[in-house]
């Protein structure tokens, strides 16, 4: 019988990390969809993967060690903490837009939160032209049948209205590549019409009970368009 996962507990493991290191970095939602995506990411073995904006790294800290692990990131202080804190990992202070790796290097590729402009600063005369140059180069070496792990904050939710990315400029942006895809959504419990509820649902609390988690995987594929947040899987063909 699979075992079931204690959502509580790996919540406080994940974020425990960043507050012994920086609390400053830790993510600030404590029902947010990189703990989901980091417990899928448990499974793999024997796999070459790289986190793209891996930051300190502490979600490569928790993959099996069996895997090639890779991170990058444009800071180089993050990098240099990295390197102290996950020896075993290959970390390169890197511009997600020129990746130093040969082509068709990895089997699995993570970018959670960082897509380009939305979820870090970028000038917007230079907007497209990046974006397309990133995602490019993550085609370029990503093997064939590897996958990416996306997130992202969802602008059409009211908590980020118009600053993070929609669903149709996502949709727009991963299919100019050979990709095929699939997004969901995170935490759709409030609507726009019913986000005066979301007071008195606090993620502090709720984190604590398996039922909230089973119930926001168990609905990822309704009302995907005013979640939260943006859960994708994306398969190169």
């Amino acid at each position: 019988m699979k075992q079931k996962i204690n959502w509580a507990k790996f919540h406080n493991q994940v974020k425990n990390k960043f507050i012994l290191i920086d609390k400053s970095l830790w993510w600030g939602d404590d029902l947010d969809v990189r703990f989901y995506t980091l417990y899928n990411l448990l499974k793999y073995r024997n796999r070459k993967i790289l986190d793209i904006g891996c930051n300190i790294g502490v979600p490569l800290g928790f993959l099996d060690k069996s895997n090639e692990i890779y991170g990058i990131d444009i800071n180089k202080n993050f990098i240099n903490q990295a390197k102290e804190l996950y020896p075993h990992v290959k970390l390169y202070v890197s511009n997600m837009s020129d990746l130093p790796f040969k082509n068709d290097s990895f089997d699995i590729i993570i970018m959670m939160n960082v897509i380009p402009y939305y979820d870090f600063k970028l000038d917007k005369k230079i907007k497209n032209k990046f974006i397309v140059q990133v995602f490019n180069e993550i085609n370029r070496v990503l093997k064939k049948d590897g996958y990416i792990y996306l997130t992202s904050p969802n602008g059409d939710n009211y908590h980020y209205k118009d600053r993070k990315i929609k669903i149709k400029e996502l949709k727009k942006i991963l299919n100019k590549n050979s990709f095929k895809v699939k997004i969901k959504g995170w935490n759709n419990v409030f609507t726009n019409n019913l986000k005066f509820l979301s007071k008195f649902f606090y993620p502090k609390f709720f984190y604590r009970f398996n039922l909230v988690w089973n119930y926001l995987i168990n609905n990822m594929n309704n009302n995907v368009e005013n979640s939260k947040y943006f859960y994708v899987e994306v398969k190169k063909e």
